[in-house]
């Protein structure tokens, strides 16, 4: 911070052994913005809720999507404190400013769930080795990471996963979604078939929606994987899920011919 001219310091630098540097010279170098912060400490929420993002380079401007594209650094929405978690949607954002490499984009995937049911009985055990909380688990509003490790998911291989929501009070909805994981590398596949059955009767439940995922192809990265049944809504008190793991992995696997892993750590009801 003395001032002192470059050609006095070149002046310097060859009478002595002593080399002073002058330091980091940011004004030639083009650096690489860090990711926006998600500040939200929950993804599940059962009302309307405010995203909030942040970056400490003053100046940035954060640009975002919803629809599952990579948001870009020119046409894509820009944050300004007015975006709400009002359904199920993945966030991707990135940071830009001018004389910058922009961020890489980072994902957050967000949920909301009108009805929680009372309680939640698993008519399948799920395997010994992931059990998690059992049927508390998919109704606790705390999503797992996307790594089978976490002891937050429940794991079913040689079962199907297959679920009955009880209301105490008959709910008005309209859709289900399964929050599911997909590591390839694990085995972990989306199910090949969801089934939604409901009614006011537990013994007596009709078909309302049927859903057959897409699966994966080699390369494909883990993540978490929102999968939603919608169908006519109906007044209902029981509703019941059926999930069927992969029967056979496919050729290009390591364990081909053997069956898949469902992974699943939370249900949602809107």
């Amino acid at each position: 911070n003395t001032g002192i001219t470059k050609p006095a310091l070149a002046a310097i630098n060859k009478r002595g052994k002593i080399r002073f540097e002058t330091g980091f010279d940011a004004d030639k170098v083009v650096m690489k913005l860090t990711p926006p912060i998600v500040v939200n400490g929950d993804s599940i929420v059962s009302q309307p809720v405010a995203v909030q993002l942040k970056h400490y380079v003053p100046g940035t401007t954060i640009r975002y999507t919803t629809d599952g594209t990579d948001p870009d650094s020119t046409t894509s929405p820009v944050y300004n404190n007015d975006l709400q978690i009002q359904k199920i949607f993945e966030l991707k954002t990135r940071a830009v400013k001018s004389g910058w490499y922009s961020s890489d984009v980072i994902s957050r995937y967000f949920f909301t769930t009108r009805y929680r049911p009372d309680s939640i009985a698993l008519l399948k055990p799920a395997d010994a080795k992931y059990k998690a909380k059992e049927g508390k688990t998919l109704a606790d509003l705390i999503k797992s990471e996307p790594s089978k490790g976490t002891g937050k998911w429940l794991g079913f291989q040689n079962n199907n996963f297959e679920g009955l929501l009880i209301f105490k009070d008959p709910v008005k909805a309209s859709s289900v979604t399964l929050s599911l994981l997909r590591d390839i590398g694990a085995s972990i596949f989306p199910p090949t078939s969801i089934e939604i059955y409901g009614g006011p009767d537990r013994n007596k439940l009709s078909l309302l929606g049927k859903v057959f995922p897409k699966q994966p192809i080699k390369g494909d990265p883990n993540t978490n994987l929102p999968i939603t049944c919608e169908f006519s809504p109906r007044d209902l008190q029981f509703i019941k899920i059926v999930a069927t793991p992969l029967a056979k992995i496919p050729e290009w696997h390591g364990e081909k011919g053997k069956k898949g892993w469902v992974f699943i750590d939370e249900v949602m009801v809107n």
